[in-house]
């Protein structure tokens, strides 16, 4: 009799559990990616000149079963050109990834390993853009992330 009372009570618990968790990454904006898209030369670029200002952020939200985490990138640099509302020649990032940061001092750790970006072996990243189109208030910018 006792069995019977112990297994009803753990099949009990399994389905209060398993009804109990969600996915936050079902919630969370789905990413497209692509292969690269080529880019126009490097050359300087007739235009009005954007240099990006310290205000700006590079951040990310990863997401997992269990929840999720914030992070980004502190140091970058790069300018971009803009003529007739149109990008105009090559715009590049170079982003530092020892700049690395999450909200979890362990996952930074992890994330700046070997296992992900590699910043001792690989100090720099870019990206190149391939367009910025008006979202609103904001812009999506579309491009190629070389971290390695």
């Amino acid at each position: 009799m006792k069995l019977h009372h112990l297994t009803s009570l753990l099949a009990a618990a399994a389905a209060c559990l398993l009804a109990g968790c969600s996915d936050p990454a079902d919630s969370v904006h789905k990413t497209s990616a692509s292969d690269p898209k080529k880019t126009g030369s490097g050359s300087a670029a007739a235009g009005k000149e954007y240099v990006i200002r310290a205000e700006s952020t590079i951040g990310f939200v990863g997401s997992k079963v269990t929840g999720s985490h914030n992070g980004g990138f502190k140091n970058f640099a790069g300018k971009l050109n803009v003529a007739g509302g149109k990008l105009v020649g090559t715009p590049e990032i170079k982003i530092a990834t020892g700049s690395l940061w999450a909200d979890n001092d362990r996952l930074t750790g992890h994330l700046k390993s070997p296992d992900f970006f590699d910043v001792a072996t690989f100090p720099v990243a870019s990206f190149t853009a391939t367009s910025i189109a008006p979202a609103g208030a904001q812009h999506n910018v579309t491009g190629n992330l070389d971290l390695h």
